[in-house]
């Protein structure tokens, strides 16, 4: 699954992940406790209708009753007002504040939705001055926004008291929210880091089977053959090694009538079909085949790979067309396993020995290898396959 994938990349470059977290709690921490802390506290003002009996005539009642139902725009205003750059100079005059103290500070108003509520709010690094400066601030707004009206003036709600906390102390969701990016970075990172540094190979692939003919490979046979060579040694009992030679110089040339790969792959097929189901072939050389014929061993090897002989010739016949232009011929060279203390490369050893005498003899033979009648025979450790005729 790609998930288990994933987790391995993670789990192969976990140091990375740890040190680009580790790195981004450190960096969240400094900036947080370096950060600096502001100080948030409100006053606010209710709108009220002034009471006048300046109205003497119908004209400034209607006018009265014009600026009534525009209240809220004109809370706006005043809200406006109360952050204007002059209302602040002029709380900056009367508290005399230096370039230091004024540093920071920020005035914030608004309409308390729904209602005839001014709020004003001040933020700033020392809460003396922000309360102080709220307070100022508000008295300042009160002053200008006197003479703008006279149907409404602003009335006292809530003074501005000394914020005892700092509202932007946020160490702790600073911390998570860095240990999180961390791990998403540290993550991000090991993949690339595994992307660029690891092995961009393609994937290893256990690639059994020989493209041209189509039968199993000699890596894999050889596999196999360690395989029945150790359970034969364990519970006693025998199996042949046939190595299978295919004259056909018409095909190694290239002058065969029909594509070489083809005719290899349709002889591996003949050579398959006639087989039992748990026997093995597989392609040991240009036109050389490999056995592992099971259950069986010595003259009952030699005589089935006589009938796999006729068979093959036969088949072939009637498979490729222009016969008459190819030359065709079959030779064999058997080894039954029953000595238990040889290893592998003897064993195949003795088979080439088997094939290779078969040149010595007729046309077609197939030879049984034993040790009485293979006199010539010697092994040596590192002992390499024989060039001809069971290689390329």
């Amino acid at each position: 699954m790609e998930l288990k994938r994933y987790v391995f990349i993670v789990k192969k470059r976990w140091w990375i992940v740890l040190v680009i977290v580790a790195a981004t709690l450190v960096s969240t921490y400094f900036f947080s406790i370096n950060q600096t802390l502001l100080y948030r506290t409100t006053t606010t003002f209710i709108m009220s209708p002034r009471l006048s009996s300046a109205f003497t005539d119908d004209g400034e009642v209607v006018k009265a009753v014009d600026i009534l139902s525009n209240r809220v725009q004109i809370l706006t205003t005043y809200a406006e007002v109360a952050k204007s750059k002059l209302v602040k100079d002029k709380a900056i005059e009367r508290l005399d504040l230096n370039s230091a103290e004024r540093k920071g500070l920020s005035v914030q108003s608004g309409v308390v939705a729904g209602t005839n509520v001014l709020e004003i709010s001040v933020q700033g690094p020392n809460p003396t001055i922000v309360r102080d400066f709220a307070n100022v601030v508000a008295v300042e707004t009160r002053i200008y926004v006197s003479n703008l009206y006279d149907v409404f003036e602003l009335e006292p709600l809530d003074e501005a008291v000394l914020a005892t906390k700092p509202f932007n102390s946020t160490l702790i969701l600073n911390m998570v929210v860095g240990g999180i990016l961390g791990l998403i970075l540290g993550i991000v990172i090991a993949f690339l880091t595994e992307y660029f540094l690891g092995d961009v190979s393609e994937p290893v692939t256990l690639d059994i089977i020989d493209y041209e003919s189509g039968a199993y490979n000699e890596a894999y046979f050889r596999l196999r053959l360690r395989q029945e060579m150790s359970r034969a040694k364990r519970n006693s009992y025998s199996f042949s090694l046939a190595l299978i030679y295919v004259s056909c110089p018409e095909m190694t040339n290239g002058t065969a009538p029909m594509n070489s790969i083809e005719t290899l792959r349709r002889i591996a097929t003949t050579i398959g079909t006639n087989l039992h189901d748990e026997d093995i072939l597989a392609r040991y050389g240009e036109t050389t085949f490999a056995l592992l014929l099971f259950d069986i061993a010595g003259q009952s090897a030699k005589q089935l790979l006589q009938e796999l002989q006729i068979k093959l010739e036969t088949a072939t016949q009637k498979l490729i067309e222009n016969i008459n232009d190819l030359n065709l011929q079959v030779t064999a060279g058997i080894v039954a396993y029953e000595d238990y203390d040889i290893e592998i490369d003897e064993l195949l050893a003795q088979a080439e020995y088997a094939l290779k005498n078969t040149e010595n003899t007729a046309v077609g033979a197939i030879n049984l290898f034993s040790k009485e009648n293979s006199n010539n025979f010697t092994y040596q450790n590192g002992h390499s396959r024989m060039q001809s005729p069971t290689t390329i």
